[in-house]
């Protein structure tokens, strides 16, 4: 599935929908969720982690190592309503993760953006656009929660 624009991705209607889909899932969670704990943006050390380290981290990780690591097992021809089994087990992990400081509704809530990400790594080829994505939902996220 992976793209190739000569380094242009951003010639790609599909990066734009993602790019789109930021503010979007954050209002569906923003509405949809009324138990959500929310981290305040108070300190640069909190910026900075919430904006930079955290997506860059867990891109590596989930997107990655495990995307990487499950795409060398059987569950990598596996694929549910076109979403490669790689990146569904990669997305389930990143939700189930998000269980610890936060709700069942939270944590389902970045299922869609773990999938998204995922898509992202998929489609081009690289960490550096579902890094770049999930720091671009994150600011969305602080951005939409804090008015």
């Amino acid at each position: 599935m992976q793209q190739s624009l000569n380094g242009k991705f951003y010639q790609d209607s599909v990066f734009w929908v993602l790019i789109g889909m930021g503010p979007l899932v954050v209002f569906g969670i923003k509405f949809g969720l009324h138990d959500l704990a929310i981290t305040s943006l108070d300190t640069p050390a909190q910026v900075l982690s919430l904006l930079l380290i955290y997506p860059v981290l867990e891109e590596v990780v989930f997107r990655g190592a495990i995307m990487d690591g499950v795409s060398k097992t059987p569950l990598a021809g596996l694929r549910i309503a076109h979403i490669s089994g790689p990146n569904f087990f990669s997305a389930s992990l990143f939700s189930l993760l998000h269980l610890w400081g936060q709700s069942l509704g939270w944590a389902l809530a970045v299922f869609i953006p773990g999938l998204v990400f995922g898509f992202s790594k998929e489609r081009w080829g690289s960490l550096k656009f579902p890094i770049l994505l999930h720091i671009y939902y994150n600011g969305c996220f602080f951005g939409i929660m804090s008015v």
